[in-house]
């Protein structure tokens, strides 16, 4: 089973590549499982997956999703959550390097998604 550090990190890449790569986006959509597999989320074979767009808050949970994802193997279901692009992003672009170093610092991801650390709740070890 991924770390929550590694989890979260694949996590926030998937999120951040559907903003720009629409034919990604549609993968997402139409064959999650594969696509998060390939993503280095494993997902217990049977989960029901279900993606759901949202648009961020800031206020989202990082444990929470990383929950979701461990409670899987028992609920059969994962609700993924997947946000808009923030009305405020800007183009920069950070490396894997990068993202390791941030999510190893408290942080899940490049982006304002709604599980992400730009909330209040700290990423719990």
């Amino acid at each position: 089973m991924l770390s929550k550090s590694d989890f979260l990190v694949s996590y926030g890449k998937v999120v951040s590549r559907t903003w720009y790569d629409e034919p990604y986006r549609d993968r997402l959509y139409a064959d999650p499982g594969n696509l998060l597999n390939e993503a280095g989320i494993t997902v217990p074979e049977g989960v029901k997956i279900n993606v759901i767009e949202v648009i961020p808050t800031g206020e989202g949970d990082p444990n929470a999703q990383y929950q979701l994802w461990v409670a899987s193997a028992e609920t059969r279901r994962f609700d993924l959550l997947v946000s808009t692009m923030p009305a405020d992003h800007d183009d920069t672009v950070l490396y894997d390097d990068e993202i390791a170093g941030i999510a190893g610092g408290g942080c899940c991801c490049p982006c304002c998604t709604p599980c992400c650390c730009c909330s209040d709740a700290p990423i719990e070890s």
